[in-house]
């Protein structure tokens, strides 16, 4: 067992009382705090709390556990079957450490040779996956007893069975055993794995280089994904060859030979061969052709489409962020669900639609969560198409960006595209990424655009603030170049404020208030009452926005001194704000500091303190007051506009 442990899990440490510690391979783990017990064969992570047996974190893990009666003979595996950021440098070692195969019970049940196929070390079946631009190995498809696959590096590898010859198509699959179905029942023709019906457009502009001239299908599974996918290869150029409609939801061409025999199902294949989709012949598209110049006067004038109205636009990159604590989770969760159930949020109308939530925090608490929102609203989530993640995103990773995009792609056959996707929170999903570095926020931001333009969805990202500004996103500057639209949430006593500091194409809105209500949503095994949080809109200020200290108090009174003199105005003469350059030397007028210098400091916080308290909001370096005091419109200096417009009109 020692010999186990220290293989598969390895960089650990023994302590003295017989553990085994080490950094957790369920989760991003710095600082080791995942124990192993050998002898009681059991875990236990320290820093969640979670706990279980060894057998149920091997299965988990994919990974076999390693037998009583033989663990003296266990011997270390050359590379960790298990590493979750595997490279193509790990799978060719891995490929290499692997031995003969003889037999294997999925390969005798799917009737798969085993030429060319590798066991591993942890006995699984090896399938090499390469690089169809090198031919390199790039990574590994272990394959257990019992049919369960799992993935060892090699996002975008191919598995090629058979050569055909240059008259015959070429078919591309999503499954080994599939695949060597279609070479069956084609007598040879060349068949090309892409390992998940994700992978059906990309294998397929691959392939085309690889097998250029000849015909190339797409051979789907019977299913939303398959077919879906297959659709989208069919834009770039494949054509489709497909299962009966009538055979069952999900078969595939080696369910049919196993029901039906290999020669009944080679005349099905020619039927469907007969009715199959033929490939556009078209030139792969080049970068430059989706990139047009149009006439600005071409362009039709469209007006605003709301998820909720005057608050979140359709298609757009929205954040909240705040402090940890300041219950953003619990405010975001709330209009998720308003817009999957098409409920009202916080007094406004919400377009219904589908909502992704990828949860990377609190994951545990999600469904408390939702059973209080439930009790509080009326409605029920239960046929709701508000769908949540098992964990965080790992969008920093291409192959967890591909994993993600693959679910998500699942979820929209099944339910239609989404209108909204939750990103909680943007540390847990950019894990292998830094947020302060300019390249690693680009990478990132450029992935969750890919995601939701794909459905133009919109998508909100949950994030931390800064430590020593309390007001102002955490990371790179990057991030607020980025986005459309940007809301601080902050909590006051019991009071939860969402603020709008950005939004890009629309007027920002006044800030909105909430209160918590806690609900008792289910009892504990001891009989405990176990409660979570439910907001509810409230026209009740912070304390913060309430009370002002007597600097403040002279700083907004500059503000509205400069107002009435100097104001920024709309185009239709009513008010707008006022400019910083023009309140500066009123406020400095007031400024009880001795130097020019202490002046400027003072100005700079109480600008900042103003719109931290929701007094005024910002844009473009003009600020406008959030609940007007005075009548602002009727300035003296749009009073004027009004007398010459008066002047000058004609009857």
């Amino acid at each position: 067992m020692k010999r186990w442990l220290e293989s598969t899990f390895p960089g650990g440490r023994w302590q003295s009382g017989g553990d085994y510690l080490v950094s957790s391979p369920l989760r991003e783990d710095r600082h080791p705090s995942f124990s192993i017990h050998p002898e009681k064969r059991v875990w236990h992570d320290f820093a969640t709390g979670e706990h279980g047996l060894l057998s149920e974190l091997c299965k988990t893990l994919g990974i076999e556990e390693p037998g009583r009666e033989r663990r003296a003979k266990a011997l270390p595996s050359p590379v960790s079957e298990i590493k979750r950021d595997a490279t193509p440098e790990d799978a060719r070692r891995l490929w290499d450490s692997c031995s003969p195969v003889k037999a294997h019970p999925y390969a005798e049940k799917k009737r798969i040779p085993l030429d060319g196929l590798r066991l591993t070390p942890g006995g699984y079946l090896a399938i090499p996956q390469v690089d169809p631009l090198t031919g390199e190995i790039c990574g590994i498809e272990r394959i257990a007893k019992d049919g369960k696959k799992f993935q060892f590096s090699g996002r975008g590898g191919i598995h090629v069975i058979g050569t055909g010859s240059e008259t015959t198509p070429v078919l591309i699959c999503e499954g080994v055993a599939t695949g060597h179905a279609l070479y069956r029942l084609t007598k040879n023709w060349t068949v090309v794995v892409a390992f998940s019906a994700g992978m059906l457009p990309a294998c397929f502009q691959a392939v085309r280089s690889l097998f250029p001239g000849r015909d190339i299908y797409t051979a789907p599974d019977n299913d939303g994904a398959g077919l879906g996918k297959a659709r989208e290869a069919a834009a770039l150029g494949a054509g489709i060859v497909a299962v009966p409609q009538e055979e069952g939801k999900g078969d595939d061409w080696l369910d049919l030979e196993q029901r039906y025999g290999t020669e009944k199902t080679r005349k099905i294949f020619t039927s469907q061969w007969e009715a199959r989709t033929t490939p556009e012949k078209k030139e792969p598209v080049r970068p430059s052709a989706a990139f047009t110049l149009r006439r600005i006067g071409d362009i039709p004038l469209t007006e605003p489409e709301f998820l909720v109205d005057d608050l979140l636009e359709t298609d757009v990159l929205a954040l909240f962020f705040g402090e940890s604590g300041c219950r953003k989770t619990f405010l975001v969760f709330d209009l998720a669900a308003s817009i999957a159930t098409g409920a009202p949020y916080a007094g406004r109308q919400t377009k219904e639609g589908t909502v992704i939530y990828l949860a990377g925090e609190g994951t545990g608490g999600l469904p408390r969560r939702a059973k209080a929102w439930e009790m509080h609203r009326g409605i029920s989530l239960k046929d709701a198409p508000l769908y949540t993640s098992s964990r965080a995103a790992l969008l920093m990773d291409e192959h967890g960006a591909r994993a993600v995009e693959d679910e998500v792609d699942r979820i929209a056959s099944e339910a239609g595209a989404p209108s909204l996707i939750v990103i909680d929170t943007v540390a847990r999903s950019m894990v292998g990424g830094d947020e302060n570095s300019a390249k690693d926020t680009g990478i990132f931001i450029e992935r969750v655009d890919a995601l939701r333009r794909k459905y133009g969805a919109s998508c909100i990202l949950i994030h931390h603030n800064g430590l020593s500004d309390k007001g102002r996103l955490r990371g790179s500057s990057a991030w607020k170049g980025a986005l459309d639209a940007e809301f601080l949430v902050s909590l006051d006593g019991d009071i939860v404020t969402l603020t709008c500091q950005k939004m890009k194409e629309a007027a920002e809105p006044a800030p909105v208030s909430f209160r918590s209500r806690e609900y008792v949503v289910m009892e504990g095994k001891t009989g405990k009452q176990i409660t979570s949080l439910a907001l509810e809109r409230t026209d009740e200020k912070p304390a913060r926005m309430r009370n002002l200290s007597p600097g403040l108090k002279r700083a907004l009174d500059s503000y509205y001194e400069a107002a009435k003199e100097k104001p920024t105005l709309h185009a239709d003469g009513n008010f707008k704000g006022v400019h910083i350059e023009n309140w500066r030397p009123y406020f400095y007028e007031k400024s009880t500091a001795d130097s020019q210098s202490g002046k400027r400091g003072a100005f700079n916080r109480a600008i900042r303190e103003l719109v931290d308290s929701g007094r005024l909001t910002v844009r473009s370096d003009v600020y406008s007051p959030v609940e007007q005091e005075e009548p602002l419109s009727e300035n003296e200096y749009a009073k004027k506009v009004g007398d010459v417009s008066e002047r000058f009109s004609v009857s």
